[in-house]
């Protein structure tokens, strides 16, 4: 979440992709019952300057 405050900064440092063949569980209705395969994961790392 970010805040309202115009002198903070959020530098974006790196992004690494990585392919993936598994299942992710979904929500339907009340429970976690169903699958979705993931092709895909994305991890972002940043910095916050105050």
């Amino acid at each position: 979440m970010r805040s309202e405050n115009t002198k903070e900064r959020i530098y974006e440092t790196a992004v690494f992709t990585r392919a993936l063949g598994d299942l992710k569980f979904v929500k339907d209705g009340q429970g976690y019952a169903n699958k979705m395969p993931v092709g895909e994961l994305e991890v972002c790392i940043a910095v916050r300057v105050v």
